[in-house]
């Protein structure tokens, strides 16, 4: 006893000698908020914001991003985790970035992607610019440009003197004299304006994702299948090795080997055709030509292999990955089934997807429900116990949800706008987001594309529920927004998740799940990725317009630039003139997606046994999820035998070898798009070798 309270105060006296700098510096070490973390973060931010628009357009190579597993992104870290960690272990052991610190890092990254290329910016700044180039042209677009305020775009007037200056070398690039000519006087004013509604657009789908985090970390324990991948490279390296536990392992190298080998004879074969190729996937399309299968979707009649998603689905529960490929096939046969007998189900699909996600957008927050409520009463109400005092925290978070939401309805009244309409445009934008960000976390699916468009926002609801005017307004606040694959939302989760680890290592109370770190992210943190988020948007739009400038974006490849923004005008266009609504859409098949997410979801919550997740249905009729599904069968027989022949003991086993096929395939990814930059930028041919979705 005596002996034991000894050694007890001898250690209390050791620890209260420690120097308060000391102890400050381990937090920050813990915590992963160092100096240098954040300031290799907001480089690492800068280098993506530049390298996202100059890869994509200026040289028309594989997607630096791409998708919610970033490509350009996921190579970064791989050179820092296993080039430069190892190289400072050997010169100066204590200069190790830890785990912690490359969380910071990534998770910056990761809010920096929603930018630059196809979260944003390839959509936004054309559409400043296209719709007025081509007015000549299309003399029918001038009533939708009329209903648009003119402090909107850089220039309105196709015929004004600066038109060659604004207008057409932005489409057809800058003198040789002069290549890097950008008329900054006449875009600053309308990139300011626009700033005014996209930053706190973002900040409240930023707060929402701190709203909903720990209720998806700590109560529904969603697996998050990307972030786990990420967290397991990130992992500190054990004392006396310069790897850390999984690229130390064999197996992860055997899995990772595999797939390299093959990526990489396939890209020779690209380069060099007399080198065989692997094959990767099934083509039946030739095969079967007559009656019934010529009407079958051709994402069931030809599918490749993805080893990244195959080694997803052998990491996420069985019953979402049954539930992915389940519904691609049963919808598929439907699909077929529909066609045969001589109709086009495209519309009602479109408008039975729309309301699958509304519904899973309520359906999440009815889970929610406890959570947010006593979030939300927090942010009026003085707390009485410990747990309120622990959601009191959440009440900077609601209040600055409010305030984006309140910046962002006053913008969109100002052009125009309807105050019911600009609510109800955010709310729906928040809920497709909402949806789309549990895909990613629950399923790992990391590709995600919405069949929707900015004109369907509110016509699928009621196909005449909007003035024209009001129609237009819609299209060209939402459409940039839209797309789904580099949403922010989904990256926020992410990173978020990463986050949560962090908090795991840190010591006492101030890690884990505790109730006093409820929020899942310090001040400090979520300072660093509202900083990432503010110099992504400043940069990628700088850049993007100065490519547009020099190279032109006839050059660019950019189909935002074209097809996307002239799409848009004429279904303005067609609205204005009242054009007939198409068979399918409208509520009535709306309800019908709705009624199955609310069926599902309510089989979910009363059969334990239940074998199928809502939220695979909402992607069930989507090329995205229609580019995966052969790979997550795959992955889901590959754990389902695994589990039936040899239990927990071999598949914790064979799970290193299913990491090593994600590593491997997204780091090949990189390398061959580095590969191809370096081949462009040498001035040979382009080479484009894809290798992910995107």
């Amino acid at each position: 006893m005596s002996s034991t309270g000894g050694s007890g105060e001898k250690t209390h006296s050791t620890t209260h000698t420690s120097s308060p700098d000391a102890l400050s510096t381990s937090n920050r070490l813990l915590s992963g908020i160092t100096l240098r973390s954040v300031v290799l973060g907001f480089c690492c931010v800068v280098f993506v914001a530049v390298a996202g628009p100059y890869n994509d357009f200026g040289l028309n190579n594989t997607l630096f991003i791409g998708n919610h597993f970033p490509i350009g992104i996921t190579l970064m870290m791989c050179l820092v985790i296993l080039g430069l960690n190892p190289l400072l272990k050997l010169i100066r052991p204590q200069t190790v970035f830890r785990s912690t610190e490359l969380i910071t890092i990534w998770a910056m990254c990761l809010v920096a992607a929603a930018f630059p290329t196809a979260g944003l910016l390839r959509q936004l700044i054309p559409w400043l610019v296209m719709p007025v180039y081509m007015l000549p042209q299309n003399p029918e677009w001038e009533p939708v440009l009329a209903l648009l305020p003119d402090w909107l775009f850089p220039l309105k007037d196709p015929t004004a003197d600066q038109a060659t200056q604004v207008l057409d070398k932005f489409y057809l690039g800058s003198d040789q004299d002069n290549p890097f000519f950008v008329p900054w006087a006449v875009w600053w004013k309308p990139l300011l304006i626009w700033g005014v509604y996209y930053v706190p657009f973002y900040l409240g789908v930023l707060m929402l994702s701190i709203l909903l985090s720990r209720q998806w970390i700590v109560q529904e324990k969603l697996q998050y299948p990307i972030a786990t991948v990420m967290l397991e490279m990130v992992r500190d390296a054990p004392k006396g090795r310069r790897f850390n536990t999984l690229f130390s392992d064999r197996r992860m190298w055997l899995g990772a080997g595999i797939v390299i080998a093959i990526h990489l004879i396939n890209g020779l074969h690209s380069i060099y055709p007399k080198i065989p190729a692997i094959p990767l996937g099934y083509g039946l399309g030739g095969i079967f030509t007559e009656g019934f299968w010529p009407h079958v979707v051709g994402y069931m009649k030809s599918s490749k292999i993805y080893f990244s998603m195959l080694g997803i689905a052998f990491l996420m529960a069985s019953e979402v990955s049954l539930s992915l490929w389940f519904f691609v096939v049963v919808y598929g046969i439907i699909i077929a089934f529909i066609r045969y007998n001589g109709s086009d189900p495209l519309e009602a699909i479109r408008s039975q997807h729309y309301g699958a996600i509304l519904a899973m957008g309520g359906y999440l927050l009815f889970l929610a429900r406890s959570h947010l409520s006593l979030a939300l009463r927090m942010a009026f109400l003085r707390p009485r116990n410990p747990r309120e005092h622990a959601y009191a925290t959440y009440r900077w978070v609601v209040w600055a949800l409010i305030l984006c939401m309140g910046v962002c309805t006053a913008w969109l009244c100002a052009t125009g706008m309807p105050i019911w309409l600009a609510i109800a445009q955010l709310v729906i934008l928040y809920l497709i987001f909402l949806v789309l960000s549990r895909l990613v976390a629950e399923t790992g699916l990391f590709f995600v594309v919405p069949q929707l468009y900015a004109q369907h926002l509110f016509q699928l609801i009621a196909p005449n529920l909007l003035a024209v005017k009001n129609q237009v307004l819609v299209i060209s606040s939402a459409w940039s927004s839209l797309v789904g694959r580099e949403t922010l939302m989904p990256f926020a989760f992410n990173a978020l998740r990463l986050r949560h680890e962090a908090e795991k290592q840190q010591p006492g109370e101030a890690g884990g799940d505790s109730l006093r770190n409820i929020e899942v992210g310090s001040g400090r943190f979520i300072g660093a990725l509202i900083g990432a988020m503010i110099i992504s948007l400043v940069v990628g739009g700088a850049v993007s317009i100065a490519l547009y400038y020099s190279w032109g974006a006839v050059r660019t490849g950019n189909w935002a630039a074209f097809g996307g923004a002239a799409s848009l005008c004429n279904h303005a266009v067609d609205y204005i003139k009242g054009a007939p609504v198409l068979p399918g859409q409208g509520p009535a098949h709306m309800l019908v997606g709705a009624a199955l997410i609310i069926l599902l979801g309510a089989c979910r919550l009363r059969f334990a046994r239940w074998p199928f997740v809502p939220i695979a249905l909402c992607m069930a009729t989507s090329g995205a999820l229609g580019a995966m599904w052969f790979s997550i069968l795959i992955g889901w027989a590959c754990k389902a035998s695994v589990m039936r022949i040899g239990g927990v003991a071999v598949y914790n086993r064979l799970r290193p070898v299913f990491l090593g096929l994600v590593i491997g395939e997204v780091f090949m990814a990189g390398i061959w798009m580095a590969v191809g930059a370096g081949v462009i930028l040498s001035g040979y041919e382009a080479l484009r070798f894809v290798i992910l979705p995107g």
